[in-house]
């Protein structure tokens, strides 16, 4: 068996925990030859042709060399005119192939026979690993992608810097995209787009993750990705107008139809509009007008949504979803011949449509043909299984027959999915069931109700088996044995009757005349299924509209070392050879199925949704493969081919080399004992096509990675905290003295008591009597969230405590929230009042027989957070401020022992006070403050709140629990549950914060907070002078790019100021400000030298008293020095160096500004130095 060492040099990081069984039964991967890529390659090879030299010419080598993922999507190996070049990538597979099965069998071998000269021979010549790379490239341009994906996988592993290498990073995402594991897309393509901005084909990155976020319900950042597609102007394989059609579709999705009818609209006035798109177009537009009350009156909504799906189904006639919505907007029209019609057209062009079989199933019903009717509902149930009008409906239509019990068992899966948010009419209906099979068991159909078939006859002989049957009786001779349910229902495309005495059609309305609750519930569900928007379909692609995505969070890859944690994973730990490939259905246990995923179709496009590609697995080598080394004499044969492929000087240039992406990976050699002009002078000696890297903590631009959890990890109790350090501030002496400072700066959060006492704080300035006396109309911001203890956080929807907060964003002023903050004071005493004086009655919410949370059983109590009051402006708030300047200095809102202080300008909520108005159940949810700074909160009273807070170094920890947990660390909003924080040995600090209380949240401290009264709270961050906050201030700086995050504090503009304002005396602070200092200075010395490379002249434009920092228009991110100004819409707009090469590489359009003088920078370079005591 092939040694350890063997293994680490070839073996991939192959998702270890995630594969560590194969699909369906089939045996473990082991390590066995006969296992993956290699079995493959030994079952189809001979001794003659793997035995032979693989010959190719200069220019084939040369061809080859040339090759990465930069042309992927756009050069077509189908087009006639590359059909040599894909016979070129087939042979280059091929020996790529051979040679190092040859390289296995040859060492194994040569180790079985103890013959060490042959074996040390090839360990000698090590294998580059940029050679995987290449060939997991080939295979990715020929679709073998589970082929692709093994070779990168052991790219990865035996190359430390892959990151480097774009091509790869991009394959890898393209890869991952096509699997449907999302979670590892995203990682590769925010990778790539952090490392290379300047990538050729980083738009094709932009509009995936659009995609996969428009999926999972992260509008902005959909928003935010696409938009950055289309300003992009690199080759691309989608259009302009496809991505704008995305757009418009997310306005959709988040309820904004104006926007989005405008947008469509505009669409259509394209010239270069395809067909397809046009179709897809008219469909949404048709379907919004369908749907939506607020475009206008009923009869003119159904008019023009049947013109627009009518002008879809005549652009597109292969539709399937047009023909469906038209079905739909024929039956609400009543023209149950036309409906019948579409739907069958809609099933002959897509038959796994849930919804479609749901509707034809309201017609057949409607009709009074129930078993038709069963059989449409129970296809539909079995496409989509948590189908709530599909269970409705079929529930009803058992009701009608006297089928009770089978009744209740279809409510049951009905309101399965949405739990308590199901339609009320319907819960109540199913909890009058309940009652009557209670009293009643033994419930039979009347005599005059025709009896239909069981829900479990039904669902065991659904449409599917009846056509299987059918199939084998009737067919046998035509029609395949052992087709896919799927492939079973092409057999409906002749079959689908159309309702006899149409003519005389009079609605049937399939309710209990005598429970008036089934009109509310049919009124609700059955006739007005609803549709989930084809969130993420390209505009002509052949899917279903309804697709949700459920990511599973446990599987490891390249990029994850934990879950979702994108470490390395060092070559020597790694347990897989490239023998193992990974198998495709092994992949798709641990992604979503076929029915969850992004089935992309689009013209020239990779078809995303394409079956895995399935390599059999043999037992043994096969004797073609083992006859390769029958005879020791001709080791060195074998050995000489071996060499002559893996050795290859053509085929050893890697796709990171900058002959091929045209940009240098050499980067100046510089540290922070150079002066300015020794920078300068570096600077200009190195070539204008060299990587201008952004970055302001690594050279060469290493993406940054979530810490791990701290070694060794410290065991939690269950339900035990951490002590919290409490500083009791006796006299001015304590609150003006270092110690307390020092106490602040050693632990992640502290409370200071009696602080606000001892200097004699007013803190009834801040009350909310005060503030409505002094500016009544001043804007508050308000979320409505839902109201619960502070231990939980009860999803009503799916029935079971999550990690996503929900809440609503509306604005009011301060008058009008202290007139609800009363009220809702005033409501508590009463009902306070009203439970001491009544009579002592059994508590419903005891109610054993439920799982639900007490709390949620009656009553779903919604909250009103007033939040982010700004009180920066001193006209406004003046006795305010002028009270929190007794504050010691470290604390102060503005103080030069402040870093905040030297930004220039008004950072909201920052380096200015912002006021937090509560009731009781009000959260803040959990995060860290922006860019990591300290932070400082004042309980003004009366009332309570609960904290929670968490060491800095489990920041990691936490963010892979938000992903696990399907929600977003920077974007998102969350409460993290207790019970997972102890099972990842997280310990945690909880203390209620009292009236007049300060707590100090240290630099990076993870927290949450929930009030337990009727209090306000101001808040504010301060940067103090330390290596620590310094550190973490730049790290989430740069993580907040990798993240698409703005950090609202602009940390380069930040550091030069604080290098020309204040002396450094500690020596690993100034360090890291130097070394930030020096990495930005390069940035606008490289950006310079290309600009004038490219013959624009840079302009003058300097900077105002106060005047804000400048940021991209596009990616948020800040510009410093180097302003990239073009003018949109008639507003001049910044961008930043890469935005500006996207939308022209010549940077042609744009006027070219600089704030500084070259010779200031330098002073101000230079004159940085550290200072002793």
């Amino acid at each position: 068996m092939v040694n350890d060492e063997l293994v680490a040099q070839m073996g991939p990081p192959i998702l270890q925990s995630g594969l560590s069984s194969g699909p369906q039964g089939n045996p473990p991967f082991t390590g066995d030859p006969s296992n993956g890529i290699v079995s493959t390659i030994a079952n189809n090879i001979t001794p003659s042709a793997s035995s032979n030299n693989v010959v190719f010419t200069r220019e084939e080598l040369k061809e080859l060399s040339t090759i990465d993922s930069q042309l992927f999507g756009i050069l077509k190996l189908d087009d006639p005119a590359n059909k040599k070049f894909k016979a070129t990538l087939q042979k280059g597979i091929k020996a790529f192939e051979v040679a190092l099965l040859n390289r296995w069998l040859l060492l194994e071998k040569s180790e079985q026979n103890s013959c060490n000269l042959v074996a040390s021979s090839l360990k000698m010549k090590n294998i580059d690993s940029r050679i995987y790379c290449r060939l997991g490239h080939y295979n990715l341009f020929m679709g073998y992608y589970s082929k692709a994906l093994s070779a990168y996988q052991l790219y990865f592993g035996l190359e430390p810097e892959y990151w480097k290498d774009s091509p790869f990073l991009f394959s890898l995402g393209l890869i991952y995209f096509h699997y449907k594991a999302f979670p590892w897309a995203i990682k590769a393509f925010k990778q790539l787009i952090y490392v290379d901005p300047s990538f050729s084909r980083v738009n094709e990155a932009h509009i995936r993750l659009g995609l996969i976020f428009k999926v999972q319900k992260q509008f902005g950042l959909s928003f935010k990705h696409f938009r950055l597609a289309l300003n992009d102007s690199n080759p691309c394989s989608f259009g302009k107008n496809e991505i704008k059609f995305h757009i418009a579709h997310l306005y959709e999705l988040q309820g904004n139809f104006t926007t989005a009818k405008e947008l469509y609209l505009e669409l259509l006035n394209e010239n270069n509009l395809t067909p397809t798109l046009r179709s897809e177009v008219f469909r949404q537009l048709g379907w919004m007008h369908y749907n939506v009350e607020a475009l206008g009156e009923k009869q003119h909504r159904q008019r023009l949504a049947l013109n627009y799906i009518l002008s879809s189904v005549q652009n597109n006639p292969d539709s399937s979803q047009s023909y469906y919505f038209l079905g739909r907007c024929h039956a609400s029209l009543s023209k149950i011949h036309d409906a019948f019609i579409s739907y069958r057209h809609s099933v002959e062009k897509a038959e796994a449509n849930a919804d479609t079989w749901c509707s034809i199933g309201n017609l057949y019903q409607q009709q009074n043909q129930p078993l038709d009717a069963l059989q449409a509902y129970i296809c539909s149930a079995q496409l989509k299984k948590d189908h709530e009008a599909a269970w409705t409906n079929l529930g009803t239509l058992y009701e009608n027959h006297g089928q009770v019990h089978d009744a209740y068992k279809c409510y049951i899966h009905a309101t399965r999915r949405r739990g308590t948010k199901a339609n009320p009419a319907l819960v109540e209906r199913l909890q009058f069931l309940k009652t009557a099979l209670a009293n009643f068991p033994q419930i039979a159909p009347s005599g005059s109700q025709q009896k239909i078939p069981s829900l479990e006859e039904a669902w065991n002989h659904s449409v599917s088996n009846e056509m299987a049957t059918r199939q084998n009786s009737n067919y046998r001779q035509q029609i395949p044995l052992g087709l896919t349910p799927d492939e079973q229902l092409k057999r409906l495309k002749g079959e689908l009757c159309l309702p006899g005495r149409i003519n005389n059609f009079n609605s049937y309305h399939f309710i209990e005349q005598n429970h008036p609750i089934h009109h509310k519930m049919v009124e609700g569900v059955n006739m007005k299924q609803t549709h989930v928007a084809d969130s993420f379909a390209l505009p002509n692609s052949k899917m279903s509209p309804s697709i949700p995505v459920q990511l599973n969070n446990n599987v490891k890859t390249p990029l994850s070392s934990g879950t979702f944690n994108s470490h390395l994973i060092h070559p020597a730990k790694t347990s897989r050879s490239f023998r193992d490939s990974v198998d495709s259905d092994a992949m798709s246990n641990h992604t979503q199925s076929s029915d969850d995923s992004i089935s992309c179709t689009p013209e020239g496009k990779e078809t995303y949704s394409s079956q895995f590609t399935n390599f059999n697995t043999a037992n043994s080598v096969t004797s073609s493969a083992s006859s390769l080394i029958n005879n020791n004499n001709n080791n060195n044969k074998e050995e000489a081919v071996v060499a002559s492929i893996l050795c290859n000087p053509y085929l050893q240039m890697s796709s990171a080399d900058p002959s091929q992406n045209g940009a240098s990976s050499t980067q100046p050699q510089l540290n922070i004992s150079m002066t300015a002009q020794q920078v300068i002078a570096a600077c200009e000696n190195v070539p204008v096509n060299t990587k201008i890297v952004s970055s302001i903590v690594s050279d060469y631009g290493e993406p940054p990675l979530p810490p791990d959890s701290p070694y060794p990890p410290v065991f939690c109790e269950p339900d035990s905290f951490l002590p919290t350090p409490c500083i009791m501030v006796e006299s001015k002496k304590d609150a003006f003295g270092m110690e307390l400072q020092r106490n602040c700066l050693q632990h992640p959060i502290v409370i200071i008591r009696n602080l606000a006492s001892v200097l004699k704080l007013d803190l009834g300035l801040f009350s909310t009597k005060t503030l409505v006396e002094s500016n009544p109309d001043h804007t508050i911001e308000v979320r409505r969230q839902l109201s619960q203890p502070s231990d939980a956080n009860y999803d009503e929807e799916q029935g079971r405590h999550i990690w996503p907060c929900k809440s609503t964003r509306s604005h009011t002023t301060i008058a009008k929230y202290a007139h609800y903050q009363a009220s809702s004071f005033n409501e508590s005493l009463k009902e306070e009042r009203e439970r001491a004086s009544g009579p002592n009655l059994r508590d419903p919410e005891t109610d054993s027989n439920s799982n639900i949370p007490k709390f949620f059983k009656n009553k779903h109590k919604i909250v009103k957070f007033g939040t982010n009051v700004d009180l920066s402006e001193d006209s406004k708030w003046k006795p305010q401020l002028q009270e929190l300047a007794k504050l010691p200095n470290f604390a102060r809102v503005v103080s030069g022992f402040n870093m905040l202080s030297h930004v220039g300008h008004t950072i909201y909520g920052m380096n200015s006070v912002q006021l937090y108005m509560k009731v009781p159940g009000c959260r803040t949810p959990g995060h860290q403050e922006n860019n990591n700074f300290c932070s400082v909160n004042i309980n003004i009273g009366p009332g309570e709140c609960e904290w929670f807070g968490v060491a800095p170094e489990y920041w990691g920890v936490i963010h892979r629990l938000c992903e696990k947990n399907n929600t977003n660390y920077l974007h998102g909003s969350w409460w993290p549950l207790q019970k997972d924080l102890e099972a990842e040995n997280i310990p945690v600090y909880k203390f209620m914060q009292k009236p007049g209380d300060i707590v100090w949240v240290g630099a990076g401290t993870v927290h949450w907070v929930q009030a337990s009264g009727w209090c306000n709270n101001i808040a504010w961050n301060v940067g103090p002078f330390t290596a620590q906050q310094y550190e973490l201030a730049i790290s989430r700086y740069e993580w907040n790019k990798h993240e698409h995050y703005k950090s609202i504090v602009p940390m380069i503009h930040l550091t030069w100021n604080l290098a020309q304002n204040i002396r450094v005396f500690d020596n690993e602070l100034f360090s890291l400000m130097k070394s930030v200092l020096l990495r930005s200075f390069k940035h606008c010395l490289m950006v310079v030298n290309f600009v004038k490379s490219l013959g624009h002249e840079i302009q003058w434009h300097g900077r105002g008293k106060n005047e804000p920092s400048h940021y991209c228009a596009n990616c948020e991110v800040e510009v410093f020095h180097i302003l990239f100004v073009k003018k949109i819409d008639g507003k001049h707009v910044v961008h930043c160096f890469d935005c500006a090469r996207k939308v022209s590489p010549q940077l042609d359009g744009f006027v070219i500004l600089e704030e500084h003088k070259l010779s200031e920078l330098s002073a101000i370079y230079d004159k940085f130095v550290i200072y002793t005591c």
